[in-house]
């Protein structure tokens, strides 16, 4: 059963500069880095330009939220530089893992070339722990 759902956005392109992309709309990313920014804690730096946007872990429909964001910034994200976008799905469980999507969901990631990445954590010892 799952006890805790997240979903964010990442969006990611070689010429991609968040900053500007903020100022331009006023939309707030949760993180962000730019093309020529250093790596932390190396002297790498990036060579493109990614941006982290995590939605209302408090509201049951967050997943639609981030659909609706993105369907609303898609020509500007794009315009922007933006290259890849990527919906993380990140389920926290404990005893089983079962989940379905909305078919209009998935056919409208698809038809936006946005991958959908799923990751299941299971938090039965914790939970167990916590009782």
């Amino acid at each position: 059963m799952a006890y805790d759902v997240s979903i964010s956005v990442m969006f990611t392109g070689e010429k991609f500069y968040p900053r500007d992309f903020s100022k331009l709309t006023k939309v707030h990313f949760d993180s962000f880095s730019e093309p020529g920014d250093l790596v932390k804690k190396t002297t790498r730096v990036y060579k493109f330009g990614c941006a982290h946007k995590i939605f209302d872990e408090d509201k049951l429909n967050h997943a639609s939220e981030a659909l609706s964001f993105v369907k609303q910034y898609y020509d500007s994200l794009r315009k922007s530089g933006v290259e890849d976008i990527i919906f993380y799905t990140h389920i926290q469980y404990y005893d089983q893992c079962n989940f379905e999507f909305d078919p209009k969901y998935l056919s409208t990631l698809g038809a936006l070339g946005i991958r959908l990445a799923i990751t299941c954590t299971d938090e039965t010892d914790t939970v167990l722990d916590q009782v």
